[in-house]
């Protein structure tokens, strides 16, 4: 399957470069030039250092795992402290 020139022209490391300076987003190419902020340096630092990525946490499991998991999530979002209450019951459903 060939790629469309319009993706190839899109997935370059200048294309993304000037695309995620007007966009102010992290690059998906991992050879273009990062933003001069310091959000988005701390972004990329975690994603390069990260052991795993998961894009699609709802899509890639159980509706109803997903579900409870994303609820837990949004919990622990609004209430940081309650982190390891969060943790067990997650590993408790998992």
């Amino acid at each position: 399957m060939e790629v469309p020139i319009v993706l190839e022209f899109l997935s370059e490391p200048s294309v993304q470069s000037s695309w995620n300076n007007a966009s102010k987003q992290l690059p998906v190419h991992s050879g273009a030039e990062l933003l001069d902020d310091a959000f988005i340096a701390e972004a990329s630092e975690t994603v390069l250092n990260a052991t795993a990525v998961i894009q699609f946490f709802d899509r890639e499991r159980p509706r109803d795992v997903a579900e409870f998991a994303l609820g837990k999530f949004q919990e622990f979002m609004l209430d940081t402290t309650k982190m390891d209450a969060v943790l067990v019951e997650l590993d408790q459903t998992q």
